[in-house]
């Protein structure tokens, strides 16, 4: 299920870049983020399936950041794990 709605994600999100509308490019990767969690469940570490460090660091992420932009795991079940940020340049300064 998260295949085939990323495709579609993919899409709106070039659209959205290409009108240069930022707050929706953001809604889209915060979707993607959601789905990935959700459909994939792939926010722990495969070495430490026991713990919650990744999850409770993208909800303190979120917590941060709040409106200034979104984040999102990506790579997670792969041995590696990136927490990426994207924010809005304006309120970069203030978001952490």
């Amino acid at each position: 299920m998260h295949f085939f709605g990323e495709q579609k994600r993919v899409r709106e999100g070039v659209k959205a870049l290409e009108n240069h509308d930022f707050q929706g490019f953001l809604e889209v990767i915060r979707k993607s983020g959601d789905s990935s969690a959700k459909m994939l469940q792939n926010i722990y570490s495969p070495k430490d399936v026991h713990t919650q460090n990744v999850t409770v660091a993208l909800a303190t992420s979120e917590y941060i950041l709040q409106e200034a932009g979104v984040c999102r795991i990506h790579g997670g079940g792969y041995g590696t794990m990136k927490l990426s940020r994207y924010i809005q340049a304006d309120r970069a300064g203030r978001s952490i």
